[in-house]
């Protein structure tokens, strides 16, 4: 955001990673407020959970190759809505599903469900704070911040994700792939995600904001 007057001019940037400097000020990306609801996992499952589009550059087979590896009995869900704007998106969902279960071996005690729901906010949060764990495994070239784990940290649950740039203000409080695997992050994350809930919420933003931007205007006014 651009904060232009012939008194001052100041640029907002939604990434707590940038360099400030005196007209640059870096914020982290405001998060909602959630009630937190204790997990109730199946029979005491694991649920291993992610969402997202079918976009390129999404490992959705390592996801479930890595619980494979690691549990005797989970439960992995992934939440995958149709998007108008991705080519060919029914297949690239069909692809994934068929993918993911082969992967899956027949007597396995892991279970596979991918849904295409559409949620608002709230509804994706307790969605998200349903699971044991949220895994999001990219691996392209982007600059910009992932916005997917904004409601994943709001439903304050363990997170795992890879060394992308995309996930660079996330891992100075989370240790992350290929550093950890999921049984050691549902461990060791879940005190990260908490300090990113508390740095990151609405009164911080909103008290930065003032400390920062609204008494440089005040001063010059």
């Amino acid at each position: 955001f651009n904060i232009n007057h012939e008194l001052f001019n100041f640029l907002l940037i939604l990434d707590p990673t940038q360099k400030e400097s005196e007209r640059i000020f870096a914020f982290g990306r405001p998060l909602e407020k959630f009630n937190y609801i204790e997990n109730n996992t199946i029979n005491n499952i694991p649920i291993i959970g992610s969402f997202g589009f079918a976009t390129t550059g999404k490992r959705w087979d390592l996801i479930v190759s890595q619980v494979v590896e690691e549990f005797e009995e989970a439960h992995i869900r992934f939440n995958i809505p149709h998007a108008t704007y991705v080519l060919n998106n029914y297949e690239l969902i069909e692809k994934i599903r068929n993918t993911c279960e082969s992967l899956i071996p027949k007597d396995s005690k892991i279970t596979f469900e991918l849904t295409n729901k559409i949620m608002t906010k709230n509804e994706l949060i307790k969605w998200c704070s349903e699971n044991t764990i949220n895994c999001f495994y990219y691996y392209r070239d982007m600059y910009g911040l992932s916005a997917v784990t904004d409601d994943a940290i709001s439903a304050q649950r363990p997170i795992l994700v890879t060394d992308c740039n995309t996930f660079r203000h996330l891992h100075k409080y989370i240790p992350y792939r290929p550093n950890i695997g999921i049984k050691q992050a549902i461990i060791d994350t879940l005190e990260g995600v908490l300090k990113m809930y508390d740095d990151w919420s609405s009164e911080n933003f909103t008290k930065k904001f003032e400390n920062d931007i609204l008494s440089k205007i005040i001063q010059k006014i």
